[in-house]
């Protein structure tokens, strides 16, 4: 009778590990939920759904958005290899990506903006960590989200927006 008992809480503890499954599976479902609606809102979107349905366009060398966010419009698939702010600058100012022209560094907020698109949908947004940035003014800046570099670094990889 004692092996009943301990049989039926077993099954019971199994069950118990199945449902706490699933509960866990839900609770990520949720979690992706709010960071989509959040993002949504970051862009200006009223739903996570108008944000996965009517985002952006993948073209070769660029991502455009369906809608502006911000002054942001269109980024560069490419993070360009290290180069000193100045470099990076004057680099921006004459590309032609798409044969568009206006291209620039983005600001410290469109980094952070970029990187968090990267965290939700990783491909195609670049991961732009550690790259040069600017300030709202135009200065030099750099977007490190935690990585080993600080200000010492001359150099930084970086990326485009337009």
């Amino acid at each position: 009778m004692q092996n009943n008992k301990f049989t039926t809480s077993l099954e019971d503890f199994l069950k118990s590990d199945e449902e706490c499954a699933e509960i866990s599976k839900e609770n990520e479902k949720l979690a992706r939920q709010r960071e989509l609606t959040d993002l949504a809102h970051m862009c200006n979107l009223e739903t996570a759904e108008e944000l996965i349905e009517n985002f952006f366009t993948l073209y070769q060398d660029y991502i455009k958005f369906a809608r502006q966010i911000g002054n942001l419009r269109m980024i560069s698939k490419q993070i360009y290899s290290k180069k000193t702010f100045e470099e990076a600058k004057e680099f921006a100012e004459k590309s032609n990506l798409g044969e568009f022209t206006a291209w620039r560094l983005p600001t410290y907020e469109e980094s952070e903006l970029i990187c968090k698109l990267h965290e939700v949908f990783s491909e195609p947004f670049p991961c732009n960590l550690n790259s040069w940035c600017t300030s709202e003014e135009g200065s030099e800046n750099y977007f490190d989200n935690n990585s080993p570099c600080n200000n010492e670094c001359k150099e930084r990889s970086f990326i485009l927006v337009r």
